[in-house]
């Protein structure tokens, strides 16, 4: 489609369409961005659970092998990426804080989430403005 002529009577006609095409492209950029980012985050965070995690009674490799990013949420304006642990939903938070045990003592947090996530915070921010 060609563009029509610029005049003083379409001229914020004309720059609605090109704000909009911008959008499109933006949306879309930002969208692969946060999947690419979520299962590197994903991935990060299976790595450091397979190295610090042999101590938990499960059988090798289990806690780690769970984690997942998914596109959870998608609108025009939006793309939520959540990262989460498919096979032991509960264990992360559990693992993260702490928790008590059977006799009332509490077991030592071991914060291994709250890092990565920080981390690819980050880089999304890093990749967003490089790419914009």
């Amino acid at each position: 489609m060609a563009r029509q002529k610029l005049t003083a009577d379409n001229f914020s006609e004309q720059v609605s369409k090109i704000l909009k095409d911008y959008e499109g492209d933006i949306t879309d950029s930002v969208g692969e961005i946060s999947l690419k980012i979520g299962k590197s985050g994903a991935q990060a965070i299976k790595n450091d659970a397979n190295t610090k995690f042999k101590d938990v009674n499960l059988p090798k490799g289990r806690y780690g092998s769970g984690w997942k990013a998914e596109i959870t949420e998608q609108t025009r304006l939006k793309t939520v990426v959540t990262i989460h642990n498919a096979k032991y939903p509960g264990l992360p938070h559990l693992l993260e804080y702490g928790h008590l045990t059977r006799n009332g003592k509490r077991t030592t947090p071991r914060p291994h989430i709250k890092p990565v996530e920080d981390q690819i915070t980050k880089e999304f921010e890093t990749e967003v403005v490089a790419k914009l």
